[in-house]
């Protein structure tokens, strides 16, 4: 999500224009082709708006490294939660 060239980051983008999709210079082809496109907007919108959530908590925890080595959070957010670890 971070390290998509595809989707903005948060000082290049102002929200002022779409984000961008492949373009045909056509009018849509078939249905397919249609719902191809709105899948494919929805997928970068969905990612902008999740990593900003993210970076927001983020930013509200405040996270500063302890004297054993570990992250120490400081800060609060609402939609912010410990967990131990990630999996995919």
């Amino acid at each position: 999500m971070f390290n998509n060239p595809t989707t903005p980051t948060t000082n290049a983008f102002s929200n002022t224009a779409p984000l961008p999709i492949p373009k045909l210079n056509l009018q849509y082809l078939t249905l397919h082709d249609y719902l191809l496109r709105n899948f494919e907007l929805f997928r970068l919108e969905s990612s902008y708006d999740i990593r900003q959530d993210v970076e927001d908590v983020v930013r509200r925890m405040g996270g500063i490294v302890g004297r054993n080595g570990n992250v120490e959070w400081t800060g609060w957010a609402r939609m912010g939660s410990p967990i131990s670890r990630v999996s995919f």
